[in-house]
């Protein structure tokens, strides 16, 4: 028994040794290089083609692009207006939960109805022939995740 826990000590201190070893780290950076394929030298600045290119080679970098951006495009969107016509600047400051509960009073009162109809609706749920609302959300948030900007053009009369 003695023997048997010595030897499972003897390969504990090697594995921790190897763990924190000089070898051990250029081992650690050559599996890296395979998950993460990037040129030579310092990783790309933000808001170059090379971020946006790297989104095509690294797959873990996509993955994460993705989930943030599919959780973006879920977003159920609803508009509102005042039934007075003047804006309410209180519910547009709130945010997260106290904006919800603003909105819920303030349409049980009668200030703000839902609108179910609207251009802006219109536009976020069908963009344009090529994108339609969730694939324009997780594009805009893709490119705001990885260059830091996006954008969207409105074309009058198309």
């Amino acid at each position: 028994m003695a023997t048997n826990f010595t030897a499972r000590l003897r390969v504990a201190r090697k594995a921790i040794v190897g763990l924190f070893s000089d070898r051990s780290a250029q081992q650690a950076y050559s599996l890296l290089a395979g998950l993460y394929p990037s040129v030579a030298g310092a990783a790309p600045q933000r808001g170059t083609r090379q971020i946006l290119q790297s989104y095509s080679t690294m797959p873990w970098l996509r993955a994460v692009s993705q989930k943030i951006a599919q959780a973006v495009a879920a977003t159920e969107w609803t508009l509102h207006a005042p039934t007075s016509g003047k804006r309410e600047r209180l519910v547009q400051r709130a945010y997260g939960p106290d904006r919800a509960h603003l909105i819920k009073a303030m349409t049980g009162a009668g200030k703000l109805r839902r609108l179910d109809e609207h251009l802006l609706l219109d536009a976020l749920a069908k963009a344009n022939d090529f994108l339609v609302g969730p694939a324009l959300m997780r594009t805009t948030q893709i490119h705001m995740d990885l260059v830091g900007e996006a954008f969207w053009i409105k074309e009058r009369n198309a």
